[in-house]
Formats: structure tokens, sequence, C-alpha cells
């Protein structure tokens, strides 16, 4: 039957600093967004809301496994359940695992402890968070919203909790890889001059103060700068050989902060890495407050379980 006025779809980015929830209506390949911002619990549910929530990385196990050439489906998921069973040292019933078909004979397998996931339900659903239709990654959240560039190319996406980089051939994941590198520490030192963090300050409308903040975080830019080609360094040695930084043809950074974003534009070239392969990040959509973006994410998650995404407004 068709919904002549659409399917809400409703969001929710669980992180340290807060929870900030989406309400979107989807309808002809377009999510028009009703409302956002930090979730006060004053929703009212509707029995066919598409609930999608994300699921910390810090729940996920990643792996990476070699599939010796299996086409079906149902034969792939019983492969994989032992090798993840016996990788692991556990039971099949006490994990619940997914996966992303590549286009190597590798495939990445996201694995998650039973008892965690349900503690994980638990704690949202005592916010009054509804069971959620859909579960969704860190990290590939974000990259939901970033545009995929053609060739081999690595995304390194930065929030104020977590980080990691991908490296894509096309839309293809070959390698991920969870890092601890955040924006908390420059989110302090700001907060420390200026009274404000970064995300409260993107939020108000003073070009003069965030012309000073901009100003404040060139000599810090540089450093982080530098923790950032670290981590590319690290991610591209845990590749074991099959990826360097010279056959890459960019790098892409993104973070939860446009302030931080601008700086990094501004600045790469004094990287040794980045100055030869940055590559500015473009999102598919308009966005105003990066702080959303894993929200917004989620958002066309969602739509895709419907249809497809073309468009948010």
């Amino acid at each position: 039957m068709i919904n002549l006025f659409g399917r809400r779809i409703i969001s929710f980015d669980v992180r340290n600093n807060g929870l900030f929830y989406s309400i979107g209506n989807y309808m002809f390949n377009k999510v028009k967004i009703k409302e956002m911002g930090e979730f006060n619990s004053n929703i009212k549910f509707q029995d066919d809301d598409l609930i999608v929530v994300n699921l910390p990385w810090d729940l996920i196990l990643h792996l990476s496994i070699e599939v010796p050439g299996i086409k079906k489906e149902k034969e792939l998921k019983e492969f994989l359940q032992i090798e993840v069973s016996q990788n692991l040292g556990m039971e099949p019933d006490e994990l619940y695992f997914d996966y992303i078909k590549p286009f190597t004979d590798k495939i990445n397998v996201f694995v998650v402890k039973k008892y965690e996931l349900n503690q994980y339900l638990e704690n949202i659903s005592s916010v009054g968070i509804p069971e959620p239709d859909i579960l969704f990654p860190d990290i590939i959240k974000e990259m939901l919203m970033i545009k995929r560039y053609v060739g081999l190319n690595m995304y390194f996406v930065i929030t104020s909790d977590y980080s990691g980089t991908l490296i894509l051939m096309d839309n293809d994941l070959k390698f991920l890889r969870f890092s601890y590198l955040t924006l908390e520490y420059l989110n302090r030192v700001v907060y420390d001059e200026f009274g404000e963090g970064i995300y409260n300050i993107e939020k108000f409308g003073d070009m003069e103060l965030k012309n000073r903040v901009k100003q404040f975080l060139k000599p810090l830019i540089v450093d982080f700068i530098s923790e950032i080609e670290r981590e590319i360094l690290i991610s591209v040695n845990s590749t074991e050989g099959e990826i360097s930084t010279d056959i890459l043809n960019g790098i892409i950074i993104v973070t939860d902060s446009k302030l931080v974003n601008n700086a990094i534009e501004e600045n790469y070239s004094l990287g040794d890495i980045l100055s030869k392969k940055f590559v500015s990040p473009h999102l598919i959509f308009t966005v105003e407050e990066y702080s959303y973006l894993g929200c917004l994410g989620l958002m066309v998650r969602g739509g895709n379980e419907i249809g497809k995404v073309k468009f948010i407004h």
C-alpha cells in the first residue's frame, strides 16, 4: 500500500556529549527535515516511524575475513558465522554480525556481543528511545554524507568522540580502522579561552566571535595536522603493505566542526603528507551545523531502507 503522505524517519545519534535527533519525512526519494536538535523526550512516536540509531564503535569488533570464492548468500553467512566464532572464541549464539561486500576476496565483518548490545538497547530505552528498526555504526554513518571520489582514496572522519580512517576504491571499502584522535582537546582549549566550546560557538550568529576563534585555532591546527598525519601512517601501515600514501589519489578529512574543517583546509599545506594528497571534502547534502552530520547520515540510512535518498532539505 502506498503511503500518500510519506513515512516519518527519526534518527538518534548517541554521543558522549549529548543525544542528538532528527525527524524527517521521506517521500518520492526526498527527505524533508522537520526537526533537529538535542533530544528532550517530548517526541510523540507513531507506530510506523522508522527508528534509526547509531551503534557506538566501542561496541563493535571489526574483522577482515578471507572468503574462498563463495558466491551464495546463505553459504557465505554460514561460513562467516563459523569464522567469526572461531576468531573470537565465542559461541555463535553469543554474537550478532553483519558485513559489507567488497570488490576483493576479503569481507569486512562487524560483530557485536549480544549481552553488550542488549545493555545498549536498555540504556537508550531508559531515556525514551523506542526499539530501533536499524542500528548503524559510527564513522560509517558520517560517510553516508560524504561524496565518494573516483579511485583509491582515504577518508578520515574525526568527531568529538572518535575518529576513523576508511580506504575505498571508488565506493568499495578496502580497509577500515578506528582511532582515538578526537576534537575534544581543541574544544576544551577554545572553551577555556572563550567560555564556550567550538560546537556552541558554531550555533551562535556572532561572526566576530567565530573569526576570533578561527584566528585562535590557527597555531593549534598545525599540531593537530601532525596528529592526523600520524594516524594516516598508522592506518596505511595496518594494511600490511597493500596500500601506501604514494598510490592514494587523495586524502579527504571531515570533522563534525565547520570551524575545524575550515582551519584544516586553510593549513593542510603545512603537513608533509597532506600537502601532496589533501582533497577538499564535499558533502552530498547541505549541512549548516556539522555536529548533526551523524544524525543526517542516519537519516540517509533510514531513507535507503525505504527507497533511495536523492535529496535532503
